[in-house]
């Protein structure tokens, strides 16, 4: 494999691997370069890997110091002249959050990865194992449509977070690149950079190592991906079995099979017993458990991470305040997109193969069932008993990816985390409004006061029917998802 590496036929997370001489199969624990350029090579690119990291902490200090203390000398500078209103504050610490939780997310989702690389290696192979033990029509390349899963979706995280990336920079430079000759005040450190300078460092230690972060989601996705598909042909064989009509479980069925001469073969294909079945649903249920126990802590970070930023977005679409000289309209269209990107992709999409997988696990005990009802797949006591822990096994697991232990991936997670952040965008919204109104009221006499009082009345009114609207669609979408597990 190291001698004619493909990289479209691996997952994204064996290019960082490679690129930093790691070991890419637990067969060999020797990495390539310490096989062809001794083991000062590799210690040297693991030094720059470390010394990379250490970049990204020190950048992470500065940036967020930098950011927020000067948030809070513009707010503090405004509130002087009274341009400024008191809740203004969060919008702006807002206007900072998303990059700076980023950063960190991107630093632990590496040091994790990387502590612990060998953990993909041996997913990876297990996977392979299970995929040609499951019956994969080509054996050799049983991981290929997995892999081509991957690097899509590794490719289209690279286009989301690229415009992202592309449209911060013109939102922080204004859309004529006035500010890219301004200088960056590092304040409280005693120096500062220019903008441009800024620029470069924000590709180096925010943009390529976000990159990275996703070749390692895309890859461990891609495993859950592999597991779905594990699933999704055991409910096939349990589906075929229970369409079987012979005794002892077997079904023997004469195939036509064309040759490339013309001429015609038959060959019977033999289906497993509900034995057999039963250990492959344990061993793929053992996989998922795998995934979760060795990459729990990864989840949790990008989810956390995405979540967080998600939260400084929805704040500034919804609060956002431009000078009264400045042009918002690309403003108000970064906010949006990246607002609706992050809820659609990096909190949704991105997941999307562990809901599924979850979902194709609670289908299992439907096609268990049925079998029950077929006297042919049970022709003795010992296949009977065998049934009964098939269908005990499938009803009491919840066989699934979870993110720390804490957040199983489903549509019900999925579902929550967009109505929590609909719902804090309403709070926003209120926390805004109610201060702009009873601004009115102290400042318009007696008629002010009754405008304000109707401003107010009306705004609590829409908020309170806003509500009540995700709180019904939150309990119609996980009212139907309990419905369609039980």
């Amino acid at each position: 494999m190291d001698d004619h590496w493909q990289p479209m036929s691996e997952f994204p997370a064996f290019w960082l691997l490679r690129l930093f001489r790691f070991p890419v199969s637990s067969t060999n624990q020797r990495s390539p370069c310490e096989k062809v350029h001794g083991k000062c090579g590799c210690f040297l690119m693991k030094s720059i890997l470390i010394f990379y990291f250490v970049l990204i902490a020190v950048w992470f200090v500065f940036y967020s110091m930098s950011s927020f203390s000067w948030e809070i000398k513009m707010y503090n500078d405004h509130q002087e002249d009274g341009s400024e209103k008191p809740s203004n504050l969060i919008v702006r610490i807002l206007d900072e959050v998303p990059w700076v939780v980023l950063i960190v997310r991107n630093l632990v989702a590496l040091i994790l990865f990387f502590a612990h690389h060998g953990r993909v290696v041996e997913a990876t192979e297990r996977l392979r194992h299970l995929l040609e033990k499951f019956g994969s029509d080509d054996r050799s390349q049983a991981l290929l449509p997995i892999v081509q899963y991957s690097l899509r979706m590794f490719g289209i995280s690279v286009l989301v977070v690229c415009l992202n990336f592309i449209m911060v920079l013109i939102y922080l430079n204004k859309t004529d690149f006035s500010y890219i000759s301004t200088d960056w005040d590092f304040d409280p450190a005693p120096f500062s950079l220019k903008q441009w300078a800024i620029l470069i460092l924000m590709v180096c230690f925010t943009l390529l190592p976000f990159l990275m972060t996703q070749a390692v989601m895309a890859t461990v996705t891609g495993l859950g991906k592999g597991a779905q598909i594990l699933l999704v042909n055991l409910n096939k064989k349990l589906k075929l079995l229970a369409n079987d009509k012979t005794l002892n479980g077997y079904r023997h069925e004469e195939m036509v099979v064309w040759m490339v001469e013309g001429t015609k073969t038959t060959t019977v294909v033999e289906l497993e017993s509900i034995f057999v079945i039963r250990a492959l649903h344990f061993e793929a249920c053992h996989f998922v458990e795998e995934l979760t126990e060795k990459f729990s802590k990864i989840f949790l970070t990008n989810l956390a991470g995405d979540f967080a930023a998600a939260v400084g977005f929805v704040g500034l679409l919804i609060g956002f305040i431009p000078a009264p000289d400045d042009d918002a309209l690309f403003d108000h269209v970064y906010h949006a997109t990246a607002t609706l990107l992050w809820m659609g992709f990096y909190l949704t999409a991105q997941y999307w193969p562990l809901v599924q997988l979850h979902e194709e696990a609670e289908r299992t005990h439907h096609f268990v069932q049925v079998l029950s009802f077929v006297p042919e797949v049970t022709p003795d006591e010992e296949s009977e008993r065998e049934l009964i822990h098939f269908l005990l096994a499938t009803k009491s697991s919840h066989v699934g990816v979870t993110a720390g232990k804490l957040f199983h991936f489903s549509r019900h997670l999925c579902v929550t985390m967009i109505t929590l952040l609909c719902s804090y965008a309403i709070l926003v919204y209120e926390l805004l409004h109610r201060e702009a109104s009873s601004s009115g009221e102290h400042g318009g006499g007696q008629g002010g006061d009754v405008a304000g009082a109707n401003k107010s009345s009306h705004s609590q009114n829409g908020a309170l029917n806003v509500a009540r609207v995700l709180r019904k669609l939150e309990d119609l979408v996980t009212g139907n998802y309990s419905m369609k597990a039980h």
